[in-house]
């Protein structure tokens, strides 16, 4: 057993961190926890890839997994943390979600989130966002924007939603130069047009910023993740924006993004576009201001802070 745990430590690092990890490495999924050390949660599934783990409460994971890791070829499942990883065959698979592009977690209303991708005439696809409760009804999606030129690409972050539950964050498909995300109020089934999703607005704060992932944090704090500037922090009590971590050569992008529970800290994905074969990172600062970013894991997406 204690082999077991040193070769584990060995292949990710033995460095302690503050708050404990969900992360995807080379298609698996780990926790690590404060000590340093990381285990697989789930047992190898041949075939498989997964994709952004999401903490439903404490103890249980939702989680994607793509076949040959093909975009929308896809099962999501959800499935409780136990002493040893999880046999696939041992989770709750939600039938009627397969074919999912992307996911998240509401927890103000207990809802686990999905959004579908559905190709239409010619160039045309819909995006679909649906959801229902753990271990109840599956429910049912509704059609929340429509594309007529493009093609759509895997959206490899979560479905972030607001501390309150009113507005998700939803990937947006431009044919140009342009933020990756945008708002949407579940309540009233509209797109919202936030000052911090206005590239007037963000090129005045931060020249050239261009939004791949937003995600809210506690003390209305508002993540800013650039599509190759880096991750900046917006107070949205003052819309003060500051830098957290910069990439001055715009050679990298910010995939994901991940608060501690306190708000002290912030985990974030890492991809360099410097290399067709460089692999993600996951990077770790402080959000106080001059906090020095520090990268935490090699091969390593997807963070999710544990609840």
């Amino acid at each position: 057993m204690l082999g077991w745990a040193v070769c584990w430590l060995l292949a990710v690092g033995a460095t302690g961190v503050e708050d404990p990890l969900a992360f995807v490495r080379e298609g698996r999924v780990y926790l690590i926890e404060t000590s340093g050390e990381a285990r697989p949660v789930i047992a190898a599934d041949p075939g498989w890839e997964y994709a952004l783990p999401t903490w439903v409460g404490h103890d249980q994971l939702l989680v994607m997994r793509l076949k040959g890791g093909v975009p929308g070829h896809s099962a999501v499942g959800l499935f409780e943390l136990g002493q040893r990883p999880a046999k696939p065959s041992g989770i709750g698979w939600i039938a009627p979600w397969a074919g999912a592009w992307c996911i998240g977690y509401d927890p103000v209303r207990d809802n686990l989130l999905y959004l579908k991708i559905r190709a239409g005439a010619g160039e045309r696809f819909d995006l679909y966002l649906g959801g229902g409760p753990p271990g109840g009804d599956p429910g049912s999606s509704e059609r929340v924007s429509t594309y007529y030129a493009g093609e759509p690409w895997q959206p490899e972050k979560r479905l972030h939603t607001s501390p309150d539950g009113r507005f998700v964050m939803l990937p947006e498909y431009p044919t140009d130069v342009a933020n990756m995300t945008a708002e949407y109020e579940t309540g009233v089934r509209h797109f919202v047009n936030r000052y911090y999703l206005d590239p007037d607005w963000l090129n005045h704060e931060v020249r050239g910023l261009t939004l791949n992932v937003a995600a809210w944090g506690p003390d209305q704090r508002l993540a800013l993740g650039g599509l190759t500037h880096g991750l900046y922090l917006l107070d949205l009590a003052t819309r003060r924006v500051r830098p957290v971590h910069v990439f001055p050569k715009h050679d990298a992008c910010i995939k994901e993004v991940s608060f501690s529970r306190d708000g002290e800290r912030v985990y974030y994905e890492v991809q360099s576009w410097s290399s067709p074969d460089a692999k993600p990172a996951i990077w770790v600062c402080t959000t106080a201001p001059g906090g020095e970013p520090r990268k935490l894991l090699d091969r390593a997406a997807a963070p999710a802070v544990r609840p």
